[in-house]
């Protein structure tokens, strides 16, 4: 991997490929650029709301107008975008929930894919990735230096304006789109406009949850059309009628560029509702002819059809979820549709009375509410990562990671959820995100007064912050060893952490070097930690969770100083002990006197084909622990490394196999190990004898400094310290120091 200019941050699995320095892999975002421009589009790809793309896959299959319906306002749309008048720049699609405005975007995107559209950004307030506005820019700016008509155009302006300002993406909104977008569009001559893509689509602006930030995009699209030489780009933006949606359009500089469409219950929504249902019926006679077989062959009749059509008032999410709620294989549809025609009398107080029974119904159809409420409480939860966190690279809201959360046995989840198909995507594998289908049926559960007895709540930070930290300590005792162990069980524990290794890019995997490195980043902010968190953290055993911290860094992260500088960020375990001794009688006990006899001293122990690596893992993070200081860090990476980093021996090429792997262990436990392995002691005392020399030694952080102290000690002179007696006396303390650490890792005789 290369990771050029980058810091703070660790990416757990990503598959970020530079092959000979033009090709940049993010698993699903993939383009080329050529030389210096590899980094800078780096950046951009980074930045991408991936799921708000129109083609994204957790967003398959994306909502689409059923064949023959919308055909007006389609026709409308169409020739705006095909040849519609210069002076209408931006188009306001607006309707209630549910009646098909993302599916009218969607078939839009799609028809225009390869010709007209420049880009495209569906907003949800049911994806954490997408209902802001943070990400809006990126994704566009990304899209259209990806676009085949437009990359060689606009690509190398965009890249060219990140180079010039590599923090970028740390300034506001308004000013990535000044950078790049209208700046680099300008920059195109104004005649070449007329054959290349200018639709920039916006779905669900309603769903931004940052309600301030809704009217503050339609302000930055306003100035942009407002300036003199306008942007080449049209926007056409579908959402509801909100207030402050409705107000940032109603502003004088849209009136003479603006064109609006409405998009609600009248008779040609109804129709269409009608030709969707008798379609779907259909379909559903022939999936489930076995259990239809003796209804009617027109089943379930004109007379059914028209009392639905007429409850939906217009609504396709209603006609949707009533034919998903059908199709099912553990009841008759024809039983099914009997109860929904059974509710007759719609809520008054709901402005959506007949989608608020039907959820009812469906809901009513769990046997087990107090579980399943459990699993939609964290599935309306967003999950946003901690300050200084990095981004997982799994799925938080997968079958695997919400089971964990909850401690549901396997299989548990699915079924609570198995008859809640028709409002929640339940995937088939366990590590693709679980997600509610349409965002009125998270209003719904979130709004008392709709749901009543069904009624959801978010959990709290507090809360949620608190199951994480559990599910991730939780992870830890995979990696632990017996108390008292065997070579035999040693390596069978190790031979399992390769397995870890080699699979790294699954999700599980990824989750537990996650845990191994973030664990503390969810446990020390807690003011009141639940007994079970303190209960885990009780558990905490230090010595493989760092281990596998270690090696999973070395493994994937080229440069050993890149590995392993600015841990003040990432292992923050120092900060966990100062929490967690403010707890006073809740104080983890147990936790904490680990910890501190942790931070005293302990023992690694390793092959010695691995000994030239660990010997500056080791160095660094002794100085880690105790110092954090980059000047020791540097005089280990010259002292082991140089320039260049020695490798990892895999693990066939030593016997036994797991060899490659250190084990750390407490400085009072000696496990049994075979005879050639290395065992050293690392100890707070002589760690700060060796700081303090080496500050005395190199007072600055000059590297040619530490280069001539190093050659020194190899070399047994002494210039460096000149005539200086008291640095010579601190020089030979220095060199014993030196020279016993590589004594013991057989790397000096």
């Amino acid at each position: 991997m290369s990771f050029s200019g980058s810091s703070n941050f660790i990416v757990l699995g990503g598959a970020y490929n530079v092959v000979h320095g033009d090709q940049i892999n993010d698993s699903r975002i993939i383009t080329n650029y050529t030389g210096r421009t590899d980094e800078s589009f780096h950046k951009l790809a980074e930045q991408v709301a991936v799921n708000a793309l129109h083609s994204s896959e957790q967003r398959s299959p994306p909502p689409n107008c059923h064949p023959g319906t919308r055909a007006r306002i389609l026709d409308e749309l169409s020739r705006w975008i095909e040849h519609g008048p210069k002076s209408t720049r931006v188009y306001w699609l607006h309707g209630p929930a549910g009646v098909g405005k993302s599916a009218i975007a969607q078939h839009l995107s799609e028809k225009y894919a390869s010709t007209r559209l420049a880009g495209s950004f569906f907003f949800s307030r049911n994806d954490p990735t997408r209902d802001k506005i943070g990400a809006f820019v990126a994704t566009i700016a990304y899209q259209l230096s990806t676009s085949e008509p437009l990359k060689d155009l606009l690509g190398p302006h965009i890249i060219e304006a990140i180079q010039s300002d590599p923090h970028i993406f740390h300034s506001s909104q308004e000013n990535q789109f000044r950078k790049l977008i209208l700046v680099p569009s300008t920059k195109i001559d104004s005649a070449k406009w007329r054959n290349l893509p200018r639709l920039i689509v916006i779905d669900g602006l309603d769903e931004c949850v940052d309600l301030p930030s809704q009217e503050r995009l339609l302000v930055i699209i306003r100035e942009a059309i407002a300036l003199a030489t306008p942007m080449p780009f049209v926007f056409l933006v579908c959402s509801r009628p909100e207030p402050r949606i409705r107000y940032g359009f109603d502003h004088g500089t849209f009136k003479p560029v603006l064109g609006r469409s409405t998009v609600a219950s009248s008779p040609e929504s109804n129709r269409d509702v009608e030709l969707f249902l008798r379609d779907m019926f259909a379909a559903l006679r022939v999936k489930h002819a076995q259990f239809l077989r003796y209804e009617d062959p027109s089943w379930p009749g004109d007379d059914v059809i028209h009392q639905l059509v007429k409850r939906a008032s217009g609504q396709f999410i209603f006609a949707t979820t009533i034919i998903k709620y059908l199709d099912c294989d553990d009841d008759l549809p024809s039983e099914r549709l009997d109860v929904i025609l059974a509710v007759s009398n719609g809520l008054p107080s709901s402005p959506y009375p007949e989608l608020d029974h039907l959820y009812h119904q469906i809901l009513s159809s769990c046997s087990n509410w107090q579980g399943t409420c459990q699993i939609l409480s964290l599935l309306v939860t967003p999950h946003e990562n901690r300050p200084g966190t990095a981004k997982a690279q799994f799925v938080w809201r997968s079958c695997r990671i919400i089971e964990g959360l909850l401690k549901l046995r396997p299989g548990q989840l699915s079924m609570r959820l198995i008859k809640l198909h028709s409002v929640i995507h339940i995937p088939d594998d366990e590590d693709s995100e679980i997600y509610v289908l349409h965002a009125s049926f998270t209003e719904f559960l979130l709004d008392r007064g709709r749901s009543a007895k069904y009624h959801v709540e978010r959990l709290t930070p507090e809360h949620y912050w608190d199951l994480v930290a559990q599910l991730l300590l939780r992870m830890h005792s995979l990696l632990s060893f017996p108390p008292y162990s065997t070579w035999q069980t040693l390596s069978e524990r190790l031979l399992s952490w390769e397995a870890l290794l080699q699979n790294e890019e699954s999700s599980f995997s990824q989750l537990v070097f996650y845990s191994c490195a973030f664990w503390s980043d969810f446990c020390c902010r807690k003011e009141n930690p639940s007994r079970e968190l303190l209960e885990a953290l009780d558990k905490f055993d230090p010595y493989p969770v760092l281990t596998m911290d270690l090696h999973y860094r070395a493994r994937y992260l080229k440069e050993a100083r890149r590995s392993f500088v600015n841990w003040e960020h990432k292992l923050g375990w120092e900060q966990c002990l100062t929490w967690a001794k403010t707890l006073g009688e809740r104080t983890p006990r147990k936790f904490v006197d680990t910890l501190e006899t942790f931070y005293l001293g302990y023992s690694i122990s390793l092959h010695p084909k691995t000994s030239q690596y660990w010997a500056y893992v080791s160095s660094v993070l002794e100085t880690y622990l105790y110092f954090r200081s980059s000047r020791t860090q540097e005089f280990y990476r010259e002292l082991y490394l140089g320039d260049r980093m020695p490798l990892i021996p895999p693990s066939h090429t030593v016997d036994p196999s797991p060899s490659p792997f250190p084990f750390m262990h407490p400085a009072s436990r000696q496990p049994v190990l075979p005879a050639d392995w290395i065992t050293v002691h690392i100890t707070r005392t002589e760690a700060e004898a060796f700081h303090n020399l080496l500050l005395t030694l190199v007072p600055g952080d000059d590297l040619e400094s530490i280069q001539r102290l190093i050659e020194d000690v190899l070399n047994d002179t002494h210039k460096s310290v000149d005539t200086d007696l008291d640095k010579q006396q601190d020089f030979v303390r220095f060199k014993d120091i030196v020279l016993k650490h590589r004594r013991t890792f057989g790397l000096q005789t």
